[in-house]
């Protein structure tokens, strides 16, 4: 059993990881290893992925990872970006991001949906999203959100 000493220690220590991370070429970021979601797929792009990361600059190649780990790794500092960008008519279902939420939020970092609105767990089993969920640190958060109201009013520009 973890002492509770440990976690405040493990949890202030995460909170300067994410504190202090920029965006640049070798910025992490985040995307779900299922199918629903590849933005980096062989056959190019998800429709509903935004090239937000490419219009702040980074280029490392997204780390495929699955479940709340995606939560828990950015609230230790090892990246900076999490998007989930769902295909139309998808609910996400709160139990997919509650807990990490609430890790990363206590980590320091930010969790919203592309409308800069908290998630809204109180509604349901689903989470009745416009778009998708941004998830970074606090210094990122401003500059992430307005590459993905860009890139996305570039997508509907161009249907």
């Amino acid at each position: 059993m973890m002492k509770p000493l440990f976690l405040c220690l493990v949890l202030i220590s995460a909170v300067l990881v994410l504190s202090n991370v920029e965006a640049n070429a070798q910025t992490q970021k985040f995307i779900s290893y299922e199918v629903l979601n590849p933005c980096n797929r062989p056959g190019g792009p998800h429709p509903g992925c935004p090239g937000a990361p490419l219009k702040l600059g980074v280029k490392a190649p997204p780390v495929r990872i699955d479940s709340q780990a995606k939560y828990g790794a950015l609230s230790r500092g090892d990246g900076a970006i999490y998007l989930r960008f769902p295909h139309k008519g998808y609910r996400e279902k709160i139990w997919d991001h509650a807990a990490g939420a609430i890790v990363v939020t206590e980590a320091g970092g930010v969790v919203t949906n592309a409308g800069r609105n908290p998630l809204d767990f109180s509604k349901g089993r689903y989470l009745d999203l416009d778009t998708g969920i941004i998830v970074t640190n606090p210094k990122l958060m401003p500059m992430l959100l307005k590459a993905v109201r860009e890139s996305l009013d570039e997508k509907a520009s161009s249907l």
